[in-house]
């Protein structure tokens, strides 16, 4: 499957405490279509709509 920058992938994030359990959570692909295109990697964010007053929080 090919993905473009600004879609959302939802991927399986390991839990901090057991890494045997993991839960399906939103993430935003920030790597271009040329990127993409060029790499089986994608660089992406995790998203999340809970506000924790992190200072590395950004809103977009």
């Amino acid at each position: 499957m090919s993905y473009k920058q600004g879609d959302i992938v939802w991927l399986n994030y390991p839990f901090s405490d057991d890494s045997a359990k993991s839960k399906k959570r939103p993430a935003l692909v920030v790597s271009n279509k040329k990127s993409n295109s060029l790499d089986n990697d994608l660089l992406i964010v995790p998203i999340t709509t809970n506000i924790r007053g992190d200072i590395f929080a950004y809103k977009l």
